[in-house]
């Protein structure tokens, strides 16, 4: 008798052995199972189509099941079809995705096109899905659904069951451009995150182009955002080869004169913004400056005022933010400011990660552009196989029915038939009689009298050749190497003319991005201090009188010496600006040092 395994507090039930184990032990170890599995199938792209589980879904549903390639469709008829077959989560998040994938401000080459209110860059939500209509886009058709077919007539990609075990779906689509780097990604996972700015289309095909010739060469992108932005310079080599980085990206503000219906702003200056960094909106702007403004940290602005308007090609309302200033601002500072205290300029996390072979593989640009073009090569000579078998398959059915009208042996099979008493094993009679094939049979049992006329012989003669002339052509790709990457340059070209556009994001200089501007800095007998502008009168409040005055620009700071020899620094943009009468701020709470005795401050501009 076998020994039994079994250990102190274990038990038995039938074939399994339950084994007590901590509930934090067990949580771990679930949450850490769950956890991975997100971070594969939910927040990582797959290397080859550059899409997430559910933008595949809402492609292929719109393709192969709502028919929205052509035509536009509700859509809440694409969200229905993707809930019923492809991805099994709530309406919302569906929709949610698919207004991602519509809107020009967060999605670069959109996927869908859409008609009705799908929201807003000032921060509006969208509409009902049963108030709004979608269809593919033409970028979309292009590069993702141009080569997908219905799943017994397709060979272009892998078919793996759906959730419910009930229909086959598409793993991936086949994509024939890196549509990764052309629109980016920014997903949220467990404790994880993934995320790759968006690139200029040209620039990405000139990349796999290059690769193509040099499977080694130097790639280095910069990126390009829907809308026109600056991104500050940094070590774009050095990301692009690594896949990984940190970069800053700033909205376009101009300072200029006044130019809306108010006239009491007639001779102000404002602030104008007209663009904003990627997931930012103008309501957050304003939220973020109200905010200042009642902190008193930017008391130069006085209102605001939005001149946004739809554009007549996109059909979107476009930023247009003005913000009025005070009398003798200065206009500089305040965009300065706008940059360093708001999400107008918003600094991000570059880190490129592709699902292959079910796991999480971490790339540079140039190493995913040649998986990418691996793929495609693939891809092709998968095609071209299934050419040569669909070809050959349909080459050895015409040629039975050439060969039976070549032999002249209708007439004789329909004197045969004609004389038969009834249909039992007719198709074997003719089979055994005629000495033919049962395709040759059946043929000739089905056939009208037009399919046996000379014409018909003639067409079929004809397409047997040019099914031929097609297998040689297919044959002599798929045995040089070097006319598969010509196939791909050509379909990567054709794609470029289509859709080629300037950049919108332009490369700036690092070393303008502090607040600057000069004001003078106030300090009182009191030891209190402020920052006005220089046009303003010279004031304090009746209890104190002003000790000293300094012409400063506020990106420099001042030295506080105190009477028993320490020493502090001040940056000048954390000296408040205060109203005209007032004292300002004591200098021991600006710079978060409280003394309890009192000390006599000397101040050096630094």
């Amino acid at each position: 008798m076998a020994k039994s395994t079994k250990k102190e507090n274990e038990f038995e039930t039938g074939n399994e052995v339950i084994r007590p184990v901590p509930v934090d032990e067990q949580y771990m170890l679930d949450y850490g199972k769950y956890s991975y599995f997100v971070s594969i199938d939910r927040i990582c792209p797959d290397y080859r189509d550059g899409l997430l589980n559910a933008q595949r879904s809402i492609v292929a549903a719109a393709k192969l099941d709502t028919g929205a390639e052509n035509r536009r469709v509700k859509s809440a008829a694409i969200v229905g079809d993707v809930m019923k077959k492809y991805h099994p989560h709530g309406d919302q998040s569906i929709y949610g995705t698919m207004v991602n994938m519509a809107n020009y401000f967060s999605c670069k080459y959109p996927l869908i096109q859409k008609k009705g209110n799908y929201g807003t860059i000032d921060g509006d939500s969208a509409a009902s899905y049963r108030y709004t209509e979608a269809k593919l886009s033409s970028l979309c058709i292009d590069i993702l659904t141009k080569e997908l077919k219905q799943y017994s007539d397709d060979s272009s990609t892998d078919w793996i069951p759906n959730y419910s075990k009930s229909d086959m779906i598409p793993e991936y689509l086949p994509a024939r451009a890196p549509l990764l780097l052309m629109n980016g990604i920014f997903t949220i996972g467990v404790g994880d995150c993934i995320q790759c700015p968006p690139h200029n289309a040209c620039e990405v095909i000139d990349a796999c182009l290059t690769l193509l010739k040099n499977r080694n060469a130097k790639i280095v992108l910069i990126p390009d955002f829907p809308l026109a932005t600056e991104v500050v310079k940094t070590d774009w080599a050095k990301i692009s080869k690594c896949g990984a980085g940190k970069y800053t990206v700033r909205g376009i503000a101009e300072v200029m004169p006044y130019c809306g219906n108010n006239k009491k702003y007639k001779d102000r200056n404002v602030v104008r913004i007209t663009s904003l960094p990627p997931q930012v909106s103008v309501d957050s702007i304003i939220e973020s400056v109200n905010k200042l403004i009642t902190e008193k940290k930017l008391t130069q602005i006085e209102t605001y005022e939005s001149y946004g308007t739809l554009d007549s090609e996109t059909n979107e309302l476009t930023v247009d933010l003005a913000f009025v200033l005070t009398e003798g601002a200065d206009g500089e500072y305040v965009k300065n400011v706008l940059y360093k205290r708001t999400a107008l300029q918003k600094s991000f996390s570059l880190n490129l990660q592709v699902k292959k072979d079910k796991q999480r593989v971490h790339v540079g640009y140039g190493e995913y552009l040649n998986m990418f073009l691996d793929y495609r090569r693939m891809s092709h000579l998968r095609t071209l196989y299934n050419v040569v078998s669909d070809l050959n398959t349909r080459n050895e059915k015409l040629q039975p029915f050439i060969d039976l009208i070549d032999s002249g042996k209708f007439d004789q099979i329909q004197a045969f038939v004609r004389s038969q008493k009834n249909e039992t094993n007719l198709e074997q009679k003719v089979i055994d009689k005629f000495n033919i094939n049962q395709i040759q049979a059946r043929y000739a049992l089905n056939s009208t009298t037009a399919k046996q006329a000379g014409f018909e012989r003639t067409k079929m003669g004809k397409e047997v050749i040019d099914n031929e002339a097609k297998i040689q052509e297919a044959l002599s790709i798929i045995r040089n190497p070097g006319m598969i990457d010509q196939v791909i340059a050509s379909e990567l070209l054709e794609i470029k003319k289509k859709y080629a556009h300037p950049r919108h994001t332009v490369v700036v200089d690092p070393t303008h991005l502090g607040p600057s501007g000069r004001f003078l800095c106030v300090v009182t007998e009191n030891n209190k201090i402020k920052m006005q502008a220089i046009t303003e009168p010279l004031s304090c409040s009746k209890n104190d009188s002003i000790r000293t005055v300094i012409d400063m620009d506020i990106s420099s700071g001042v030295l506080v010496f105190t009477d028993n020899g320490r020493c502090y620094k001040i940056p000048g943009e954390k000296i408040p600006f205060s109203p005209a009468g007032s004292s300002g701020e004591d200098v021991r709470i600006i710079n978060n040092k409280i003394f309890c005795f009192k000390s006599y401050y000397t101040y050096i501009l630094y």
